[in-house]
């Protein structure tokens, strides 16, 4: 290797680190949702709070779907399984954000009495997708 592909790299590395700081501190609270869902838009796609914002957005859009049905085989249990097949992001990061909500996400779940069965029976034949419509229901994180 060369000293100048070696600085050439160095370069390219340095910049996606100072990139990746730059866009830590941009409020995706402000940002709508239908945008950190479309893939297509690299400027959220490898944003360092973008699953944290997702989770915090579906939590809320799965607590008001459920609290607004009245049949349990209606209702979502709120895990990190149930939040990926809504937004599309990594169980493992969903999982490590939802520690943050734990207290509260079990909470909802027992006030619903739902379980991690509850969705395995009556979910079989619905997307969670097609009853909660995610960026309609939450545009954006500020409400």
């Amino acid at each position: 290797e060369s000293l100048a592909e070696y600085v050439r790299q160095s370069l390219k590395i340095r910049g996606k680190t100072i990139k990746g700081r730059a866009q830590a501190n941009i409020d995706l609270s402000t940002v709508l949702t239908s945008e950190l869902l479309d893939l297509e838009i690299n400027q959220y796609k490898t944003h360092p709070k973008k699953i944290e914002e997702l989770t915090r957005r579906a939590i809320k859009a799965i607590m008001t779907h459920n609290d607004n049905c009245t049949e349990t085989d209606q209702k979502w249990f709120l895990s990190a399984t149930t939040i990926h097949n809504l937004t599309g992001s990594c169980v493992q990061s969903i999982n490590d954000v939802l520690q943050t909500y734990k207290q509260m996400v079990d909470d909802h779940n027992s006030k619903h009495g739902l379980t991690a069965y509850t969705n395995r029976g009556s979910a079989k034949n619905r997307e969670i997708k097609n009853e909660i419509p995610l960026a309609s229901l939450i545009p954006d994180g500020l409400g």
